[in-house]
């Protein structure tokens, strides 16, 4: 989140893909308020924010290249589909707020 699209922490991009339809979702909910919403170094303060940031990242054709070509990728998902599942996952989180 702190980086945005400057990120080359790719490895969690497939991980919270692979993990987005097994995880509990309230425990991801407490995660996120703990480290991202109620974090006062962070800029994101909601889910509004939260998802705004993810998206203007995955909307960064060069990032998604990169992810795409990153050696830490291990799932054969189109980029453009784990990016929307990933925006999905959250919007979802953001209407169970």
């Amino acid at each position: 989140m702190i980086f945005g699209s400057n990120s080359r922490r790719y490895n969690d991009i497939f991980d919270l893909f692979y993990l987005k339809d097994i995880v509990n979702k309230s425990r991801v909910n407490d995660t996120i308020r703990f480290l991202i919403v109620f974090d006062d170094g962070m800029r994101e303060n909601n889910y509004e924010d939260i998802v705004k940031r993810v998206n203007t990242a995955f909307n960064d054709k060069q990032y998604l290249k990169r992810v795409s070509g990153s050696k830490q990728r291990w799932i054969d998902e189109k980029i453009e589909t784990i990016a929307q599942g990933i925006i999905s996952f959250l919007m979802n989180l953001q209407e169970q707020e």
